[in-house]
Formats: C-alpha cells, structure tokens, sequence
C-alpha cells in the first residue's frame, strides 16, 4: 500500500490517534489512501472525514475504503469539507494536515476550524521542516507549514506536545488546544 510517511511518522500518528480516542477527526490530505489515511482510520473508532482534491488519488482511496464505514472521503476541498463540518457541528477532537504544498491553505484552513475546536483538541501537521525532497524526477521544497508554522508558535491558545524531527521525519507535529478564547 503506497504512503508516504515515514515509519516513524507512522507509528506516531497511529498512537497519537489511538490515545486520544476522537469521536471526530479530520485529515486534508488523503493521497491514495495509504498513508496517513490508513494508520488514522486503524487507530480510530469515531469516523475519519479526509479530503483529496485530486480526482484519480481519491477514487484510488475511495476504492481502499468502500467497505470501512468510519472513513468518510470527500473530493472536495478542503476548506469546503471543513465549512461543511462546522455547519453540521461535527468539530473534530483530532485535526491532521497534509494536504497542499500550499502555506496559504493551510493556515487558511486552520484559521477557518480554530474558532471551533473546543480546549483538548488536537492539531497535527506533516511537513513542519522545510526541506527538500525528490517527487520523481522533481525537486521540491516543503512549504506548507510555513505560515501555520510561526502562527501556532507564537499562540498562546496552542502547545506543543510532540514534535518529530529528522531522521525520523519530514516535520510531525502534534499541538493541543489549552484554553478558548
């Protein structure tokens, strides 16, 4: 099955989710499924709402998951699927990002579900460094958290409970919400 987390990675977000037991989660971000999508949806025993814009990685996911009813996949975007959410009051215990190589629509997407997530909620965020890495034949830098990066590190709403670093990760973070405003 394709992914591309780390083991590390792996291992981190599938006990991440096990311990805090959401009743919601979400993921941006779904690829093919075999990532993050898996290790979340094997930890979980709410429902996972993951999104993936592209046509062909979401039927490929959509596919992996016809038959588990607590992974709920959407070809939409995100900030759609998460204006949907809001509206049904179904606010995510467990957010993970991984979506766009895209600062902008990460922190977008964060500043639009922030006003929601009750104290205790988690955020979780991949490609917190910003490094190079090869995509084929391609270079790319990692700049998705770049923005979201220094906003939640400088909230005093959000703190830091796990942060995986190299070798062992691109960047994987886990925040937690101490207080609302």
């Amino acid at each position: 099955m394709q992914g591309q987390l780390y083991e590390a990675e792996r291992q981190a977000l599938y006990n991440w989710v096990k311990e805090i037991n959401p009743a919601t989660a979400l993921e941006v971000g779904t690829w093919k499924g075999g990532g993050s999508t898996y290790y979340i949806a094997q930890a979980i025993t709410g429902t996972l709402h993951t999104c993936e814009t592209n046509t062909e990685y979401y039927a490929e996911a959509k596919q992996l998951y016809k038959d588990n009813p607590r992974v709920k996949l959407y070809n939409i975007p995100s900030h759609i699927l998460i204006n949907e959410l809001i509206q049904e009051g179904n606010i995510p215990q467990f957010t993970f990002f991984d979506g766009p190589n895209d600062p902008n629509v990460t922190l977008n997407d964060f500043k639009q579900l922030n006003p929601y997530l009750l104290a205790g909620s988690y955020f979780a965020c991949h490609d917190w460094d910003p490094i190079e890495h090869r995509d084929g034949d391609k270079i790319i830098k990692s700049v998705k958290a770049e923005l979201i990066r220094p906003y939640l590190e400088q909230s005093p709403e959000w703190e830091l409970r796990e942060y995986l670093t190299a070798p062992e990760s691109v960047g994987l973070v886990l925040w937690v919400k101490k207080y609302c405003r």
